[in-house]
Parts: C-alpha cells; structure tokens; sequence
C-alpha cells in the first residue's frame, strides 16, 4: 500500500515538472513573461530579459535532465 502511494507522489511529481518544462519552453519561444507589479501579476505581457533568458534555459536543462533520470 505505502509503495502504491509512493509512485502516484512520483507521477504528480514527474507530471508537475513535464507541465512546467512545457510552460518555460513555449515561453522562452514566445519571449515574454506577465508583467508584476508590487508582486502582483498583471494581464500584461512583458519582454523577457536576457538575464530571463539566461535563468529560463538553465530551468530548460534541469527539468530535461531530471526526466531523463525518470
């Protein structure tokens, strides 16, 4: 039973970091990241920044490598 609850916490997971490896590769495409302002998200698309850049692709490399591993 508690291996059984193991691999459903193992497949979120794995899930959780796919749909997110989806989001930072079509975001990097796109080029633009919403707008915060004050910490709040606004409906505003913004330019990415190559610092953005830069963090995103390194983001990219862990989560491929990571489901690799998977």
């Amino acid at each position: 039973m508690h291996s059984l609850k193991l691999l459903k916490e193992m497949q979120s997971k794995t899930e959780r970091q796919q749909s997110v490896l989806v989001k930072l590769q079509r975001q990097l495409q796109v080029g633009t990241k919403p707008e915060k302002i004050d910490g709040k998200t606004t409906g505003k698309q913004v330019p990415l920044t190559d610092k953005d850049k830069v963090r995103i692709e390194k983001e990219i490399t862990i989560l491929s490598n990571n489901n690799q591993i998977l």
